[in-house]
């Protein structure tokens, strides 16, 4: 997938992403085998080291249940880690864990700060894509895997945060519970406006789903989490989006031209670019009324003969073969 894209546009302000990153500390690797949270967790394996994001570890428990540990240094005030635990544990308190990992611990050690979250098994939706032999998904699982998004920036906007990113490989399909998620949220930023801050928010997921306003160099707004969601949708339906490949100074106007003319909707349900159309007029202060793009997506999977919600996904079926 292409990579992130946080630049800030000449003359404009710093996003806090960009001060985040000014004068970082890098921390220092935790040992594999490192005791964590009073004896509860056990590093098992790093499995990333970003230099902006910190570190990240599989752990377990005594029982042998599976954990991730998020590690940066402490001198980082504003590290990533600590703005997707504060996100984590008020989704805790809210009770909306399902779309979300759980956060289940968080402290300082020595020079690092850490928090543990609940490993959830199960492929991302990208893997699920890429294991069909058309290289698409049906609408029927498409809509559904998009209404499970849109449910989850629901609960973001709530909250008083942004999102600011698409990534197929961060949504996943938990193998257990049947429930669709986003296994990671470093790109989760409290909501500037809702604080009367005057640093922008901007967007940090790959340019390919970045909405309009982040290729005029605008600031990220809630509406601006909504637009990328229809991209994903489209890409997931026909296999791909019809500015892909595009040189990056070409890439927003081509996009901007793809959606004026509605050829970006092309061989797809027009529920969406009814969607899209409505996310599209909407001002920067109006509420997201997220029950009406629900029931455009219920009407796009149930005329797909899909009758619930929680049918089975198209991926499933491979899945059981491959298991067998």
């Amino acid at each position: 997938m292409p990579g992130n894209n946080n630049a800030t546009s000449p003359g404009s302000l710093p996003s806090l992403s960009a001060l985040a990153q000014q004068d970082r500390v890098k921390p220092d690797e935790m040992p594999i085998g490192q005791i964590l949270g009073n004896g509860q967790f056990k590093l098992m394996e790093l499995v990333q080291n970003h230099p902006a994001l910190g570190l990240t570890y599989n752990a377990i428990n005594q029982k042998g249940d599976g954990f991730i540990v998020k590690v940066d240094a402490e001198a980082n005030l504003l590290s990533f880690i600590r703005s997707e635990a504060g996100f984590l544990q008020a989704v805790n308190k809210a009770g909306k864990c399902e779309f979300f990992v759980e956060f289940i611990h968080g402290a300082k050690f020595k020079s690092w700060i850490y928090f543990v979250a609940r490993f959830r098994p199960g492929p991302s939706i990208n893997d699920c894509w890429c294991s069909s032999p058309s290289g698409k998904l049906t609408v029927g699982s498409a809509s559904r895997v998009a209404y499970f998004y849109f449910k989850a920036i629901e609960v973001v906007h709530s909250l008083g945060y942004l999102l600011r990113r698409v990534d197929p490989n961060v949504i996943k399909f938990d193998a257990s519970t049947r429930q669709i998620y986003l296994s990671d949220l470093s790109s989760i930023r409290l909501d500037p406006s809702k604080l009367q801050m005057e640093l922008p928010a901007k967007w940090a997921g790959a340019p390919i789903y970045a909405p309009l306003v982040h290729h005029q160099g605008k600031p990220h707004s809630t509406r601006s989490d909504l637009e990328p969601v229809i991209y994903l949708l489209v890409e997931m339906t026909v296999g791909q989006l019809p500015w892909e490949g595009t040189p990056p100074d070409l890439l927003g106007s081509v996009k901007r031209r793809s959606v004026t003319k509605q050829t970006l909707f092309n061989d797809c349900p027009p529920q969406y670019a009814a969607i899209y159309q409505y996310i599209s007029l909407l001002g920067d202060s109006d509420k997201i009324e997220f029950a009406d793009i629900y029931s455009k997506l219920e009407e796009v999977w149930k005329s797909a003969g899909i009758k619930k919600v929680d049918d089975q996904f198209d991926w499933e079926e491979r899945m059981k073969k491959f298991e067998q």
